[in-house]
């Protein structure tokens, strides 16, 4: 698939196909993104791979626990372009269809969650990085034939996602990806966000 189609295809995908996803192919998605650019090459990145009991066990606990921890906290109040952007979102996300708990409500019925996480020293640089690898594993999987969704929503029970991952007090839980198989004729998938017009965030400077 040539690069531009791959960036262009790639999109928030919220239903799944119930269909496993193969662990070397998700290996090799990650080793793919590993070549994405840090700062002074110190590689933040650490990934957690969540299938099979984990993610059931995750699901479990956004379904019974509403005590949300968020590692990092949300605009308190967003500048105006956000604003309009975010209520767009906002509009739409109301059009999704969505089971009342279980599997589905929080992961899309997707088959992997990809957690990353970084060491509790690291600053916004590496946040950044994260970011970087983020898109590039995101980018890898359209490029296999899968599908995603970044979330920060999921890792809004913090404390209790590392202590399922086994992850100590050390890390700072940042994303949540979801991966798998696109379900097309879900009418979740109908729904496609619009990007705002480039004269909107250009500046150019002669």
């Amino acid at each position: 698939m040539e690069f531009s189609e791959v960036i262009r295809t790639r999109r928030s995908v919220r239903w799944y196909l119930d269909k496993a996803v193969p662990m070397e192919m998700i290996h090799r998605i990650l080793e793919e993104a590993s070549a994405s650019p840090s700062f002074m090459n110190s590689q933040p990145w650490e990934v957690s791979v969540v299938t099979g009991e984990s993610l059931a066990k995750i699901i479990h606990l956004y379904d019974t626990d509403k005590e949300y921890v968020v590692p990092i906290p949300w605009p308190q109040e967003w500048p105006e372009r956000q604003t309009m952007l975010v209520a767009k979102n906002r509009e739409a996300s109301g059009k999704r269809v969505l089971p009342e708990s279980g599997r589905g409500r929080w992961n899309y019925n997707a088959p992997v969650i990809v957690y990353l996480h970084i060491h509790k020293n690291l600053n916004e640089w590496s946040i950044f990085d994260l970011g970087a690898f983020a898109q590039s594993t995101m980018l890898a999987a359209v490029n296999h034939g899968l599908s995603s969704v970044p979330q920060a929503r999921l890792v809004m029970h913090d404390t209790k996602i590392r202590e399922i991952l086994g992850l100590g007090q050390d890390r700072k839980l940042i994303l949540g990806i979801t991966l798998g198989y696109a379900d097309w004729d879900h009418p979740n998938n109908q729904i496609k966000s619009q990007r705002d017009n480039p004269e909107n965030w250009i500046a150019t400077h002669n």
